[in-house]
């Protein structure tokens, strides 16, 4: 006589299930471990966006008042008036440059933080809040990726639970 798996024997038992749960979460971890990214500067990356902002602003500048000082004296002798006015103007820019600089990486970082904020809740267990980011730009994308990837798996887990539940 041929012996017939039943519907019971054909469902997964709740100790191969989580079995299998942890033989994922381990090799996700390994893959963590192994995908660690090298070590890179540890400045904030608002930091790095002010400073980046201020060259951009203020080099230029700079460039050609040193190029206009040394142009200027090479024919004649250099007129001290007009050095300190070029210093002067170079550090008001560098000021000016450093406030609008911190100003506008403090308004990149707001949607960044936000999306943060919703991984570390998310990570958290708190799937139910959604990210709003206004606009259409990459920020807002990610928004939305981050807010379908949080009802999946709040999808799935609802899932997960019934057949837990049905066992």
């Amino acid at each position: 006589m041929i012996d017939r798996p039943t519907a019971e024997d054909a469902r997964p038992s709740e100790s191969r299930l989580l079995a299998a749960h942890r033989e994922a979460e381990a090799a996700a971890a390994q893959a963590a471990r192994v995908a660690a990214p090298r070590r890179q500067l540890r400045i904030p990356f608002r930091t790095r966006l002010t400073f980046a902002l201020v060259a951009a602003a203020v080099l230029p500048l700079a460039t050609f008042g040193i190029a206009v000082l040394v142009v200027g004296g090479a024919g004649q002798a250099a007129d001290p008036t007009l050095a300190r006015l070029l210093i002067f103007a170079i550090a008001l820019a560098f000021v000016f440059g450093v406030v609008i600089a911190y100003l506008l990486a403090s308004d990149l970082m707001a949607p960044l933080r936000a999306i943060a904020a919703a991984f570390e809740r998310a990570s958290a267990g708190e799937r139910t809040s959604p990210v709003e980011v206004f606009g259409d730009d990459e920020f807002a994308r990610l928004a939305e990726s981050h807010n379908r990837l949080a009802a999946d798996l709040d999808r799935r887990n609802t899932e997960l639970g019934r057949i837990l539940v049905a066992m």
